[in-house]
């Protein structure tokens, strides 16, 4: 009877340490997992902060491409109207001319 309860606990004791191999595999793996994840994470997130200089630079670039742009523009108003002025001048000139003969 003895002898009966003692492999019952042998066995009870075997499934346990066999229960406690399969944890231990399972922790391992969910380990090189998890150290995985925290690789392609890392990559991720060094990917994402390259993309976000990338994206100030270009802003950057963008913005001083809008100045001069924007100073061009002025620039092409400023000789549009010293044009007009000069045509003005012309016909003026010309117009003395024309009264001269």
């Amino acid at each position: 009877k003895l002898q009966g309860k003692n492999k019952k606990l042998d066995k009870g004791v075997q499934d346990l340490e066999s229960l406690g191999k399969q944890q231990n595999r399972r922790f391992s793996y969910v380990e090189r997992n998890q150290a995985k994840f925290n690789t392609e994470n890392k990559k991720l997130k060094e990917k994402v902060a390259g993309f976000e200089t990338e994206q100030a630079t270009k802003n950057k670039q963008m913005q001083r491409g809008e100045a001069i742009n924007e100073g061009l523009k002025k620039k092409i108003e400023s000789l549009e109207a010293e044009l007009e002025n000069f045509r003005t001048d012309l016909r003026i000139l010309l117009e003395k001319v024309n009264h001269l003969m």
